[in-house]
């Protein structure tokens, strides 16, 4: 049976320091993404087209709020400051969401939101001219 030694105490300090750098970096991700979350969430309960969708999502920020005070409890526990770094996953998911949130709208140059409802309407001047009335 092959037993394996016990690394020397610099090889487990630098596993130890890597291993840490790994998990700040990982908590770093997680609270850029739950802070972007609890800001997005409000935008869909607001989009919501049921009272049972928008209540699922109110009940989902109150729980991703209480993450973002867990994961600053967990920062403070090992010394660390609370910063975050982008998660492009959680990025590309709050992306989605918005361009369902926003689907059929559209925004002028001056901010104000455009409707758009997707239907068709001939337009009455061209058929006149072209004599197909």
């Amino acid at each position: 049976m092959k037993t394996t030694a016990s690394p020397s105490p610099e090889v487990a300090e630098l596993e130890d320091s890597a291993l840490n750098e790994l998990f700040v970096d990982e908590l770093k991700d997680i609270y850029w993404a739950e802070k972007h979350l609890v800001k997005a969430l409000p935008k869909m309960a607001k989009a919501a087209t049921s009272d049972k969708l928008r209540a699922a999502i109110e009940n989902h920020l109150a729980e991703t709020e209480t993450h973002v005070s867990r994961l600053e409890d967990a920062f403070a526990s090992i010394n660390e400051k609370a910063v975050a770094k982008k998660c492009e996953a959680m990025a590309g998911l709050i992306k989605e969401g918005d361009e369902i949130v926003t689907a059929g709208q559209m925004k002028l140059k001056n901010g104000t939101v455009v409707t758009i409802n997707n239907t068709i309407v001939p337009d009455i001047k061209d058929q006149e001219q072209n004599g197909d009335e």
